[in-house]
């Protein structure tokens, strides 16, 4: 009964909160590059955090995200603690900016597409378990 419940609220307050963490709900809803890249029965995460810098400052981290690169700019001990080894830049490194549409690489059990798409032109970086992708 206890478990029925802590599945219950794992379901319906964390489940939720973990896949839209920092998101508004405009962007929730929005339909984003990479949508179109996973069935629609499969779960979506929206995560987001609010950068105030122009996006030609931020692309660069972006470009470089990855276990054999950049790294994910995350928590280095919980990296460690989980058994990952990457090392997070603290600076843009030009030979990794030439990330290109179609371009793929692994993020532990992720894989990640370099996309050139979205509104007026923009770019993303769309990550998708390698079960789902396309």
């Amino acid at each position: 009964m206890m478990m029925d419940g802590v599945v219950a609220l794992y379901r319906g307050r964390l489940r939720p909160w973990m896949y839209t963490w920092g998101a508004r709900v405009d962007e929730v809803t929005a339909q984003l590059p990479g949508d179109g890249l996973v069935e629609a029965h499969t779960p979506r995460t929206t995560r987001a955090v609010t950068i105030y810098a122009p996006i030609a400052d931020v692309w660069p981290w972006l470009a470089q995200i990855g276990e054999d690169c950049g790294g994910f700019y995350s928590y280095s001990l919980l990296e460690r603690a989980v058994g990952v080894h990457v090392h997070n830049a603290n600076s843009i490194h030009p030979e990794w900016q030439d990330l290109r549409v179609g371009d793929t690489g692994v993020a532990g059990a992720v894989l990640w597409r370099g996309c050139s798409a979205g509104r007026g032109g923009g770019r993303a970086v769309i990550a998708l378990g390698p079960d789902v992708a396309r």
